[in-house]
Parts: C-alpha cells; structure tokens; sequence
C-alpha cells in the first residue's frame, strides 16, 4: 500500500495514526504523488489527530527515540518517511530496549540519518548569516541538504528576539519568519512581496568585511582542499567574504 500524505509532521503524525489504527505495513510513505501501480490512499491532516497522536508518543516512548525519529523525518534521504515510522513502531514495542538494538538496520539507519540533522542544523549555527534589508528586516537565505529549520529558528528566537528576521531556506522553499516577536514556519511559493533591497550601511559594512578577509589572508597557504573539509563547498555561496555579491539578493 502507497500512503501519502501533505509532506508535513502534522500530516506524517496523521498517516502513523492510520497505520497503527489500521494495523497496516505500507510499501511507501511520501509527500508525492503515487506513480507506482498499487493500491494507495492520502491522509488529510488533522490538528486533533496530530495532538493525540503527539502526546501518545510522549508518552509512550523515550525522548531519545522522539529525537531520532523526529530528526529522521527531517532528513532529505529518500527512504526517511517508510524508515522512521518502521523505527517508531518498533519503539512502541519495545519502549526501553529499542536504543540498545544497535545490530538492528532499522535502528542503525535511523541513528545515521538522525546524526547528519543534528551536525547539520549545529553546523549553521555557526555560517548563517543575516543581512540587514531596507524594510528592516534581517535576511538570511540557505541551503542545506536537510530540513533544519525547524530545529534552528527557536535559536535565533532566544538571539534575536528584539529583531525581525527571514531564514529562507532555498533548497526546500521554507522559510521562518519572526515579526513582532511572533514566529511563523511554512513553505514559501515566492517572495514576489518583499523587497530585499539592502540597507546602505549593510552594504559599506559588506564591503568592509570582505576587505579585511581579504587583508588577512596568506596567499602562500592558501589550501582550498583543506578548506572544502571545514566548510563544504555547496554552503560558499552563501558567505559574504567567498562568493560574489551584490547589493540585491
């Protein structure tokens, strides 16, 4: 069976709660369409069924394997959607023992999927970078492998909270938006509306620090292989002192 759903967590809550209620083994769990000749239905999400079934699991399982799951739903792998709910009804079995079935494939590729989110969305901590727009708004666009979003924005709350601020992610067109002090998480079909016109002094400060990265560079040790390892190259782009920018985004 192919079960299908709106590609949120509240819709994927949704479509564990048929199978469990169902007791069902589906073939495929996504967000797309069903291209393959089997039978196949499509959960419509449900705010009640998705706060029952929140609650169920907390109290039903470990924080830890909430963790894993709800990270594993977040990766960009394609076999994230089937795997996780496989690793959340093994979890339902066997509540206290399912982070010990270290030999177990479920449980392994969950622990691996689960690791990549969690070093990606600690990584960008560190990269995001904001830019100062004219509507006095701080931008920052990004684009990871994964969906982070909703693990760093709560940051960027507690950093920024006297501030308006944009992360868009680009790779999946997500964006958190924080305004008066109230944030917002969806996807985005275009940002037709919103002027990204940099601020005058945003751009003189762009400009500065670009000078002084350049400044303090040493053209003998210069090491783009080493430099690849610390920062892959996919994120360059976005970094104000490597690639080319211009006063609009």
């Amino acid at each position: 069976m192919y079960i299908e759903y709106d590609g949120s967590f509240e819709g994927y809550l949704n479509a564990l709660y048929y199978i469990l209620k169902n007791k069902i083994s589906p073939n495929k769990i996504s967000f797309k369409k069903n291209l393959f000749n089997i039978e196949s239905i499509k959960i419509n999400s449900n705010i009640k069924i998705f706060n029952y079934m929140s609650s169920y699991l907390k109290r039903s399982v470990s924080s830890l394997s909430l963790h894993k799951f709800y990270h594993c739903f977040l990766s960009n792998f394609e076999d994230k959607d089937l795997l996780a709910i496989k690793y959340i009804i093994l979890a339902l079995k066997y509540p206290k023992a399912i982070d010990n079935y270290e030999t177990n494939d479920i449980v392994i590729n969950v622990n691996k999927y689960s690791k990549r989110v969690s070093f990606e969305s600690h990584r960008f901590l560190g990269i995001l970078r904001f830019k100062l727009l004219k509507n006095n708004f701080y931008f920052s666009k990004i684009n990871p492998d994964n969906l982070i979003i909703p693990l760093i924005s709560n940051h960027f709350v507690k950093r920024l909270s006297n501030e308006n601020w944009i992360i868009f992610d680009e790779n999946h067109m997500m964006a958190a938006i924080y305004e008066e002090k109230n944030l917002s998480i969806g996807l985005i079909k275009s940002f037709k509306n919103i002027d990204f016109m940099l601020e005058e002094e945003e751009i003189l400060y762009e400009e500065f620090w670009k000078k002084y990265y350049k400044s303090i560079s040493i053209k003998e040790r210069k090491n783009d292989r080493l430099r690849k390892n610390f920062m892959p190259y996919r994120y360059w782009k976005n970094l104000i002192e490597i690639a080319n920018k211009k006063s609009e985004l």
